[in-house]
Formats: structure tokens, sequence, C-alpha cells
């Protein structure tokens, strides 16, 4: 027999409050506030490889996208239009995010609402998922998207599920649209297969107020499926193709194996990631980019006393959740939601991905139900005041905290060094952090940490590459100065690495192309030797380096300046014959690349197609920016001068002269610039260009041309009026 309810249980408020939207409104605003100093900020992470990297993005390929994009192509859609808007500028990323995340807030609101019926309550709940720091994570980083997306159709399911609930006009209609919305949000993130066990625990509430004595979350589980028997059926076998599509078809996780070695410790390591998220859910700190290496501790067994610690807690969170259901149902389906969405995200199915703060957006909104639940038995009560103080104090305190974190999110650098700073034992912070270092110059640093990311994860092939690569580099600069000793030393020990690195993974074409580097870099050392047949046997080597490399399968788009190596590798051999095809496909893949463009038209004018050369130079030209890039500007116009002049088009060669004067005065540009003005019939201004060529190199080759030019114009056929052999 049912028990009836207690006299002092607090009853749902019978004046019902009508939708404050003002509020929503006002949220909404709150969580763009917070996220503008993202909007600025650069492209970091993965999001190179899935936006940059990406030819189905770069192409806006929408059928691609849906079949050959992997298993979130609702999100790769997204980045497809954000590229056909704005190309790669990050601003347009940073916004979509930020947007996403301002209607994710106003959709909750609208949900509590919904649950609660007071805009007190259901205001500061979606108020804490808004300002809550872990959400920096989804919303900062680009790549994050793919929570945004999968919490926005999952709200709007729920929502559409709840009206159709209610009955009324076009009921089935929002049946509908609520499954196609929740098709959406596993196509934009797998873990949305959970959503019927979230609607479950939200028609559970429902019953539960609806019933006139308490029930067991289980009992008004039951309820709620005998009242809609079909959906929750639709809704399951959606979840259940979208779990095989995940695991066996697109194969999400590139796991293998369990964390830890055995079934044992990926159990214990479980509980710990449980503990670790309601963990950072209360307390967000610290936060963090990465978790690889040394940084989450990985469980050593199920009686290891941390284990046995995490493993309590999770069945005490647990089973309060369901003992609070019967007196505090909105709190105990808040408890019960975090725990549903971030079960996907525990390694009881092992995946790639150890533990990521972005995993709490959706589970964040079960945290946010739950506040919304405790707030509703306080709203009539006198201590109202003083949480609504508290929770202000609470959001300021927040807001600021995501407002800082943002900083760490603005580029690649800035990033890396936060986490470094935090986790020191992070693989990953230290491996991009030491490739970043090394790039700006800083090669001990760059090189330390890397080493230190072959000391954390020493199974990863990933240092090892970048190793090999940084070597490479500094032999080139070795080389280039004269010491060629020390550059054969420092390629042969980036050989090693690379080998290394194939030896951990024999499928990465940037490998072999970083290889290929190492050869044809020994080539040009043994041309600077006079040794031949050596220099031959090195190009020889890394050509088949870098064939080997392009016939590698790789979705990644970078793979194509693969063909730049390669056509770079016959100009030095001055085989430009065979250098044009290569480069010429680096440049259909790359259009706006300035060094390609000038290489190509390079290869072109050394086989004297000088018409052919133009277009690249004028493109090359186009793309130049910055002053990093100078020596660029001048060697192409330089070299479109001589297309103009062998293609009788005087003027124009004349205007590069005076344009490789203006950036970079020199005895032989005023020469040659003198000498085209004569064949123009210019006499007083090649005059003054001899002139000054003289000036700037009175005694070199070009001062000597200069003076041969103007004895020529300014004498009779036989006298002279300058001294060539005159001597300061």
């Amino acid at each position: 027999m049912a028990r009836k309810r207690k006299s002092g249980r607090v009853r749902q408020q019978t004046v019902v409050e009508q939708p404050n939207y003002w509020v929503g409104a006002a949220l909404a605003a709150l969580a763009v506030a917070l996220y503008l100093n993202t909007l600025g900020h650069r492209l970091v992470f993965d999001d190179l490889t899935l936006i940059t990297q990406n030819p189905l993005v770069q192409r806006l390929d929408w059928l691609g996208i849906v079949f050959r994009s992997g298993y979130r192509p609702v999100r790769t859609l997204t980045y497809a239009l954000n590229y056909a808007i704005g190309g790669d500028n990050p601003f347009g990323y940073h916004l979509f995010n930020v947007v996403l995340h301002s209607v994710n807030v106003v959709l909750l609101f609208k949900l509590l609402w919904r649950l609660t019926h007071s805009n007190r309550a259901a205001g500061l709940g979606a108020l804490l998922f808004a300002v809550h720091p872990a959400q920096t994570a989804a919303v900062a980083y680009v790549s994050g998207r793919k929570d945004l997306l999968a919490a926005l159709f999952m709200l709007l399911a729920m929502l559409l599920y709840l009206s159709f609930r209610q009955g009324g006009q076009r009921r089935w209609l929002k049946a509908g649209m609520a499954g196609g919305c929740f098709l959406l949000a596993v196509l934009s993130k797998e873990v949305a297969i959970v959503f019927p066990a979230l609607l479950l625990l939200v028609d559970a509430f429902q019953s539960q107020q609806a019933a006139e004595s308490r029930q067991s979350v289980v009992g008004a589980a039951w309820r709620a499926l005998r009242a809609s028997p079909a959906m929750y059926g639709a809704f399951v076998v959606l979840a259940s193709l979208a779990l095989f599509y995940a695991l066996f078809v697109a194969k999400a996780s590139r796991m293998i194996g369990y964390w830890g070695g055995s079934f044992e410790t990926d159990l214990g390591t479980s509980f710990k990631l449980f503990f670790h998220y309601v963990r950072l859910a209360v307390f967000p700190y610290p936060l963090l980019a990465d978790y690889t290496g040394r940084v989450f501790p990985v469980s050593q067994g199920l009686l290891e006393p941390a284990t046995l610690a995490a493993a309590v807690f999770m069945v005490a969170f647990l089973a309060l959740a369901i003992w609070l259901f019967s007196r505090y149902p909105l709190v105990s389906v808040g408890m019960l939601w975090f725990a549903a969405a971030v079960a996907p995200v525990l390694q009881f199915i092992p995946f790639h991905e150890l533990a990521a703060d972005h995993f709490l957006y959706v589970p964040l909104l079960g945290v946010a139900i739950a506040a919304a639940g405790g707030l509703t038995h306080l709203v009539s009560r006198p201590v109202w005041r003083l949480v609504g103080v508290g929770s202000a104090i609470v959001a300021v305190i927040c807001a600021g905290m995501v407002v800082d974190r943002n900083r760490d999110w603005r580029d690649r650098r800035t990033l890396w060094e936060a986490t470094l700073r935090m986790a020191p034992g992070s693989y990953r912070a230290n491996a991009n952090l030491g490739q970043e270092y090394f790039d700006q110059g800083r090669f001990a640093e760059g090189l330390r940490l890397t080493r230190r990311a072959i000391e954390l994860s020493p199974e990863r092939a990933l240092p090892y590459d970048n190793l090999g690569g940084m070597y490479y580099l500094v032999a080139q600069q070795q080389r280039r100065a004269g010491r060629l000793a020390q550059a054969v030393q420092l390629l042969q020990e980036a050989r090693g690495y690379l080998n290394q690195a194939l030896e951990r993974d024999a499928r990465n074409p940037f490998t072999y192309s970083n290889l290929a580097n190492t050869y044809k870099e020994m080539a040009l050392i043994d041309d600077d030797r006079g040794s031949v047949d050596e220099a031959k046997a090195a190009r020889s080597k890394a050509e088949s380096l870098y064939r080997k490399a392009l016939s590698l399968p790789d979705p990644r788009f970078d793979v194509h300046r693969i063909w730049f190596n390669l056509g770079l590798l016959f100009v030095d051999a001055r085989d430009y014959d065979r250098a044009v095809p290569q480069l010429r496909r680096y440049v259909l893949s790359f259009p706006g690349e300035p060094k390609g463009n000038y290489w190509y038209g390079h290869a072109l004018y050394k086989e004297g197609r000088y018409a052919a050369a133009l277009p690249s130079f004028y493109r090359a030209l186009r793309s130049i920016s910055g002053s990093d890039e100078s020596d660029l500007r001048r060697q192409t116009i330089s070299e479109m001068a001589v297309c103009f002049e062998q293609t009788n088009r005087l003027d124009r060669a004349v205007q590069a002269y005076q344009e490789l004067n203006r950036l970079s005065p020199s005895a032989e540009n005023y020469y040659q610039l003198g000498r085209l003005l004569a064949r123009e019939g210019k006499l007083g201004d090649a005059k003054a260009a001899l002139g000054e060529s003289l000036k700037t190199d009175p005694w070199g080759n070009w001062g000597k041309k200069s003076r041969e030019e103007l004895n020529r114009l300014e004498s009779p056929p036989g006298m002279r009026i300058i001294d060539a052999k005159a001597q300061p």
C-alpha cells in the first residue's frame, strides 16, 4: 500500500509563474560576454587537423563529409560552413562556438523552467551552467564544438519530447522532430547515445510529480516507460545503431588494450575518473588541456587504496541519488543525469583519450538540474536571500576564472605553457611546447622538452619524429654556415630518431618525408664537397622516400606539402623538367602559398619559359606579407624583371628594377635599371641609374660594368672619358 506524503514535504508552488524570457536573454548575453576574449584566438591542437588540414572542409564536400568524414559529420559540416564563409580565419569558428554556448544556456533555462516553474531556480541553475569554468574547454577550443552541438540537439530533443507528452496539435510531428534532433546529437558526438536514459530520468520526475504518493526512481521510470513505449523503443533503436556505428564502422576509438594493461586496472581507472569529474564539477581547478603522460594516475588494481576509495565514492554517490528521488526528485534526477552523461567517457569501453575537461559539458547540464531542484525548495523560505547573495558571489568568482582560463587557449604556446605549469608530466604539453619553442628559435628548450616527452611516453612516435626534424633543421643551419662535418653528424642523429619513429608508426607519411629531407640535405653537402656520385645517390634515396610518403593513405591535407619537398629536390639537382610537375601539384593544392608559387615560377624561369613563369610570380607577390619574407619578395621581383625583359616588356622590367632599388638598393639593380633605360632611349635617367651603381660599388664588378656602360653612352666609339683602372 502506497504511503501518503508527509505534511512537511514542500509541494510544487500552486501559483505557476510564466517564463521570464528577459532572464533567458540576460543569461545569453552573459554567456557571450564571458567568451568575448576568445574571438581573437587562433586555432590550436586538433583544430588544425580537423579544419586546416581537412580537404572535405575546404571543398565543402557535403557527401564526403556525411559518408567519409568519420563519426562526427554534423560537427564537420559546421566547419565546412565556417570555411565557406571566412576561410581559415579563426574569428568565425570561435564566434560560432560562443553563440552555440549562449543558445544552450537559453535552452537549459527553458528546460529548467519546464521542470521547476520557477524563474529564479531556473535562472540560477542556467547561470551555474553558463559560468562554470570547466566549460572553457568546450567553448574556447574550436574542436570542443562537438560537445556544444551534442548538448544543443539533446536539449532540443528533450523540449520537443516534453511538448509531445503534453499532447495537443501536431504532437507526433514533435515526436518525429525529437527523434531527428537525437540523431543529429549522436552525429555530433557519439556520447549522446545516453539520451534515452536522460529522457527516462526527466519522465520519471514528471511521473513522480503527478503521483499522489512517493515513488522510487525505478517505479517512476517504469510508469514513464509504459506511457510512451513506442517513443522509447525508437530512441533505444537509434542509440543502439549509433553505438554499433561508432564502435565497429567508424571505429571512433583508436585504443588497443586496456588502461593500465588489464581489465582490472581499466575498471579501477573508471572509478577514479568518476571521482575526478565530480571533483571538477564542484571545484573546477586545475583545468588541463591534456591528461596523457604522468598526469592522471591510472589505477594499479582494484585493491589499490585510491581505487577502493573511488569505487566506494561512486557507489555512495549513486545510492544517495536514488535515495533522494522520493524526497527531492529533481536533485536526484540531476545527479543521475550527471552519472549517466559521464558514463561513456569513464573508460568502461576503453578509448584513446584518457580524460578531458570538455567531457563535462553535457554532464554539467545535470549539475544545473540538481542545483535548480535544490533551489526550488528554498525559493519561499527566508534563507532564499542569503542563497541568492551566495550564488551571486560564486558566479562572479567563476566568471573571473572563465575569462582568465580563456587566455590560456589563445594560441598553441599559451595553451601548452599553461598545461605544463599545471601538469609538468603532460606528454602533449612537453611535445607540443618543445616544437613551438624550437620553431621560435629557442632550440635548447625545444630539444629538452621533446626529449622529456619521449621519457613520459616512449611508445609514441611523434616526439621521435619531432626530434628528428629538429636535428635536421640544425644540420641545415650548420651546412649553410660551412660547418659540413657538424652537419653530417647532426643528420645521422636525425635519421636515428626518425627511424625510431617509424618503428612505432610505419604509416606516417610525414616521418618518411622528414627522413627524405635528411638525404636531400646530405646531397647538398656532397655538392659542396664536390662528391658528385654521392650527391646523386643521396638524391635518389630522398626521392624514393618522398614517393613512399606520397603513396601512403592519409586524410590530412598537409600531405600535399610533400610535393613541394620533392620539387625542391629536383631544383637542387637543376633538373627543372622534373621539378615543374611536382611544384605544379603543390601550387594546385596551396594556391595562396607564396613559396610554392615562387619556386614553381623559378623552375619555369630556369627552363626559359618566361611568359609561363610570370603568373606564378604574380601570385607569389600577392600572397607575400610581413618582413620575414622580404628576401622572397626581392628574389621574386628580380626574376620577374628578367622575364619581362625576355618577353620584350621593357617598361615592366624597368618598373621591377625601380621597385627592387626601393626595397634594397644595390649596384647590380642600378646597373640593370640603367641598361634597360638606355635601351628605351631614356639616356638621362639611364646615366643617373648607372651613376648610382658606380657610387654604390665603384671598384667592384657592377661598378666596372656601369663604368663601361657610361663610356658607351657618353663617348663616341673608341674614346674613353673614365679610366676604368683608376684607383682611389
